[in-house]
């Protein structure tokens, strides 16, 4: 019989919470291309989604602190997400381009779109990441579980 752990079930927890805005975002894209023969990616649906990534993060971040296992790059994907986070959060009311369309444009917008991707990257990976390191994990139980 296979027994999982608690990080196991913390881990898939995280990706699935990762992950659900990237299907949202792949379902909403193919639906409009099918609907009007127009290619639209919303980049900003995760982003948008935060309140199911940063979970994510943080559950993905706890399941590496119990396993013992790539806590390092877990924790500083994690802080370069929250950070991008706030970052796009925040840079639109300190630098007025979110209440005025015609600001939005420029030295701080630009960087403002190249944090939203950083955003977008981050998350994308961290959940790849614990994807394959979960599996790896679960076939060296299976390995250990038949030996």
């Amino acid at each position: 019989m296979k027994r999982y752990k608690l990080e196991d079930y913390l881990l898939l927890a995280g990706i699935i919470l990762i992950l659900i805005p990237f299907v949202f975002l792949l379902f909403i894209t193919l639906s409009h291309l099918g609907l009007v023969q127009d290619m639209i990616l919303d980049y900003l649906i995760p982003l948008e989604l935060a309140f199911l990534v940063i979970p994510g993060a943080i559950l993905l971040s706890l399941g590496s602190i119990l396993s013992k296992t790539h806590l390092k790059i877990t924790l500083i994907l994690t802080s370069i997400l929250i950070l991008a986070l706030l970052y796009v959060m925040i840079a639109p009311i300190l630098f007025g381009f979110g209440s005025d369309s015609d600001l939005a444009h420029g030295f701080w917008f630009t960087l403002t779109f190249i944090w939203v991707g950083i955003y977008d990257i981050i998350s994308i990976v961290l959940g790849i990441l614990h994807i394959i390191w979960l599996d790896q994990k679960l076939k060296m139980k299976k390995n250990d579980l038949s030996n």
